[in-house]
């Protein structure tokens, strides 16, 4: 497959602007101090920063492979990490819901994988090169990104419902971490729907949709943002806040009882 000259450029000019704002946001993570209020947050930018370093590097083509192989896989247990920390930060107030929480991305975590490994059933060429398996790797990457997606969006709905309120730094967590994940789950959709010739333009858009988040994360994650404000801007009434939250009461004190028996 023959690619244009213009987007090789794209390409290296986009590569190149996400290498440097994940070694940005590591900086100003230390910087402003939150480095430790988000540490699986700052581990994976660091963990991306490192294997994009040791890719500079001549390397022969297959080590290059096997490095994103398995930069891949580390990526599937971080993404997971990634979550809870998400669940933890949101649910803070609510500590018996954030238990219910954790138990759920544990049984999405397990999900997505019985998901991942069956994408690769598909596979019938066992001996193939190893640019084959990155292939199938990547697109069952869509069902690990597909999962935790479909999970990040009950938790929008669970705030749209009940006044949590959260820190514009957690907010913009979870919003950023949204737009990942919807990225990450488009990409091989358009490949397969679109076939590999598509493969450079998806590429492209999920590069795009990476890079904005980092620079979304670096303007709206500051050491000023940990003051709370509710996750949505609605209009509650104070009876409709107060039954809101009594609800939630409710269901700490339900979750309180059945954990005590």
């Amino acid at each position: 497959m023959n690619i244009a000259p213009a987007q090789l450029l794209v390409d290296f000019s986009l590569e190149l602007a996400t290498d440097l704002l994940s070694a940005l946001l590591i900086v100003l993570l230390v910087v402003r101090r939150l480095h430790r209020i988000y540490p699986v947050f700052f581990f994976y930018w660091i963990c991306d920063a490192s294997v994009t370093a040791i890719l500079y590097f001549p390397l022969r083509l297959e080590t290059v492979s096997r490095i994103r192989v398995g930069w891949l896989l580390v990526q599937w247990v971080l993404y997971f990490l990634l979550v809870l920390e998400l669940v933890d930060r949101i649910l803070e107030d609510h500590p018996g819901l954030a238990r219910i929480g954790r138990r759920v991305v544990q049984f999405v975590m397990l999900a997505a994988a019985a998901a991942a490994v069956y994408s690769l059933r598909f596979d019938s060429t066992p001996h193939s090169p190893i640019n084959e398996k990155v292939r199938l790797l990547l697109e069952s990457e869509r069902a690990v990104a597909a999962c935790l997606l479909l999970f990040l969006l009950t938790i929008i709905l669970f705030l749209w419902r009940f006044p949590v309120r959260l820190s514009r730094n957690t907010k913009a967590y979870l919003w950023g971490f949204t737009v990942f994940f919807l990225v990450k789950t488009l990409a091989p959709f358009l490949i397969n729907s679109r076939g590999s010739d598509f493969f450079e333009t998806a590429d492209t858009i999920h590069m795009t949709g990476v890079l904005l988040c980092q620079v979304m994360w670096l303007l709206a994650v500051t050491r000023t943002g940990v003051e709370t404000t509710p996750a949505f801007p609605r209009n509650w009434s104070i009876v409709d806040q107060r039954k809101a939250l009594s609800t939630l009461d409710s269901f700490e004190q339900q979750i309180s009882r059945t954990r005590g028996r």
